[in-house]
């Protein structure tokens, strides 16, 4: 973390500084007691099932610098008092950004955002010091401690900003002040909060307003809602894809081992990523990495260690099975690529798929029209997890088993992985359909 003076941050959130404290440093964060570090300044966020609170004398014990929370009869002697500790997270954040020499993007989109953001952090390295949002962490608790981990050596820092409901996104991407912003991808995503795709685009366009003038937005244009969108003036879009209408327009070259891109000006790019729908991220992360100055040579070398993030196009071999574990998340846009890729494979194909959350209204016709798709894509056989499996059977034509949780298709699962060809497992996070992996670890 880059040093902030605690003093100023009393300041910022109108608490006195006592006087043994007034030159002292914040240099480092916590907000878990079980690997806080003596020297820490300890933030007691409040839980869904538990009193924050009672964790900050045993903060204060271990060493904690200062420890701060929401008030109560039961605060601890020593603890700073505020009424939304997220608040001192926010104001350390906004310090750290004001002090920080480095080179900004922040990632955005429907879908790809985590993948898209761990290429960047992989294909930037050559230019110096990459710092980047860890695992999906891009709410309003996320995103401040990305900022929070960057250092006086970070040459670029690479933030994952994610939405859920109207007016949230332009407040964490001015938080993060980029100079960039990469949009991955605009489709049905927590339609509870947007309603529509063009709900979406609005939310997520408000990333792009929280750019500078000058600030430049790469787009993958191959994404119709993208490509038809209109950007604010004081910014240069850079339309990346495989389409006529890219600016910067790219070639699929697959290798023997994995997907394969050449960009714009020739660089190629050969990983050993297996799905297909990783080249459109593989050309809108390399793109960014050339343009933002990494040089052709050692932007080939780094595509080269890509390796999937967990639970997001992992390649996996049971037996004579062909495992594709791309489940961390799941909305149409993301489940019909999956699908799609599913469908250029050889010999039996196989889907392990659960609900696709948040979709409101859409829910019934989404998961309909998912199981259509599974038709059309040749998948044989399905189990479906989850509480819209009889709409996905509707569009599938055929009766197809469900089970209300992971836990209850085990059996089930166990056969579907016997049955050699590929098995696809796609569902939102909450259905947890990773908890089975376990059966193709004995498999």
């Amino acid at each position: 973390m880059i040093p902030v003076p605690f003093a100023e941050l009393c300041l910022r959130l109108g608490v006195s500084c006592p006087p043994a404290l007034a030159a002292s440093m914040v240099t480092s964060v916590s907000t878990d007691t079980r690997t806080l570090k003596p020297g820490d300044l300890y933030v007691a966020l409040p839980g869904e099932t538990f009193d924050a609170r009672r964790f900050v004398a045993p903060a204060l014990a271990a060493g904690a610098s200062s420890a701060w929370c929401r008030p109560g009869l039961d605060v601890p002697a020593g603890a700073f008092v505020v009424q939304e500790p997220v608040r001192v997270l926010d104001a350390l954040a906004t310090m750290v950004r004001a002090r920080l020499d480095a080179r900004v993007i922040a990632v955005a989109g429907s879908a790809g955002k985590t993948t898209v953001k761990e290429m960047l952090k992989a294909l930037l390295a050559p230019i110096g010091p990459v710092v980047a949002s860890e695992k999906s962490f891009n709410n309003h608790i996320g995103v401040p401690k990305t900022l929070l981990s960057a250092t006086a050596s970070t040459r670029i820092l690479v933030a994952e900003v994610g939405t859920n409901h109207p007016g949230e996104l332009g407040p964490l991407t001015r938080r993060v002040r980029p100079h960039a912003v990469v949009m991955t991808s605009i489709g049905a995503e927590h339609l509870e909060g947007f309603g529509t795709i063009d709900g979406v685009l609005r939310e997520e366009m408000e990333a792009v307003r929280a750019l500078p003038p000058g600030g430049r937005v790469y787009i993958a244009d191959d994404c119709v809602p993208l490509s038809r969108a209109t950007f604010p003036s004081h910014v240069t879009v850079e339309r990346v894809g495989f389409g006529a209408g890219a600016t910067r327009r790219g070639t699929i070259e697959d290798g023997v081992g994995g997907v394969g891109v050449r960009l714009f000006d020739g660089t190629p790019l050969a990983s050993s990523l297996a799905f297909g729908w990783q080249r459109a991220n593989l050309l809108l992360a390399g793109t960014v990495a050339r343009l933002e100055g990494v040089s052709s040579t050692a932007l080939s070398a780094a595509a080269s260690s890509l390796s999937p993030a967990p639970l997001r196009g992992e390649h996996r071999i049971v037996g004579s099975t062909v495992l594709l574990v791309d489940c961390y998340n799941s909305n149409p846009l993301s489940a019909g690529e999956a699908l799609r890729d599913l469908a250029t494979r050889t010999g039996r194909k196989a889907a392990l798929l659960g609900d696709m959350r948040e979709l409101g209204a859409s829910s019934s016709a989404a998961h309909e029209e998912l199981g259509a798709l599974a038709k059309a894509c040749g998948v044989n056989d399905v189990i479906f997890v989850g509480e819209w499996g009889e709409a996905f059977a509707r569009g599938f034509g055929r009766s197809v088993p469900v089970f209300a949780k992971a836990a209850d298709a085990a059996n089930a699962f166990e056969r579907l992985l016997a049955g050699g060809g590929t098995v696809l497992m796609k569902a939102s996070r909450s259905i947890a359909l990773e908890s089975l992996l376990e059966c193709a670890a004995h498999g």
